[in-house]
């Protein structure tokens, strides 16, 4: 199906108030999520209103909305759209990609190699903590972490999101997050020996 690319141009902060709305946040829960006050969202509101030529919450919750990036180039994010088999298989492609890869985040030294194969073992069945990832990152794609906290940080954004998407506590482990991002498009970037890493975007992305 063609993408439709005449949409309004969105700023970084738009886009990501205009994919909670259509979620169904309220005022207060995205100023929660983004750390920023309930009149500064009022003020992203009416200025999305203006940009979509609607005059009401209910009308800019319904609008065409296809994720950009800060260029503006139109993003097909399809991953969150797949069916349970092909989702585990990206998974186990994924997970098989990085040897180094467990369900507690990267291999360390320190770790029992038998205590780490039963962790990677334990990342393939994490299918719904990648899932809630993946469409974490659908809305707002930069894992920084509370901008600057690495993968662990990142997951932790993660569950707050959850928790206030679904009405209940959700548990990330750090290796799901990595791997929700990875097959997301983000490269890693190593923290020496740590569990932990940051994330560049890929170049290859499209």
């Amino acid at each position: 199906m063609e993408v439709e690319t005449n949409e309004p141009r969105l700023s970084h902060r738009q886009t990501k108030v205009l994919g909670l709305l259509k979620q169904g946040f309220n005022n207060t829960q995205i100023a929660i999520q983004l750390d920023i006050r309930v009149g500064t969202v009022k003020y992203y509101t009416s200025a999305l209103r203006k940009k979509y030529g609607v005059h009401n919450r209910l009308a800019l919750i319904n609008v065409n909305f296809t994720r950009r990036d800060e260029m503006g180039a139109v993003k097909q994010c399809q991953i969150e759209e797949m069916d349970r088999d092909s989702f585990k298989e990206m998974m186990r492609n994924m997970i098989d990609s990085c040897p180094g890869l467990c369900y507690e985040g990267w291999h360390y030294v320190g770790k029992n190699r038998s205590d780490f194969e039963d962790s990677r073992i334990e990342l393939y069945d994490k299918e719904k903590e990648v899932r809630t990832v993946v469409n974490y990152l659908f809305f707002f794609p930069a894992p920084k972490g509370r901008r600057g906290g690495g993968s662990y940080g990142f997951k932790h954004d993660v569950e707050q999101w959850a928790k206030q998407k679904y009405g209940e506590p959700q548990y990330i482990g750090n290796g799901s997050g990595i791997l929700g991002a990875l097959m997301s498009g983000y490269i890693p970037k190593r923290h020496n020996l740590s569990p932990n890493c940051g994330f560049t975007k890929s170049v290859t992305e499209g």
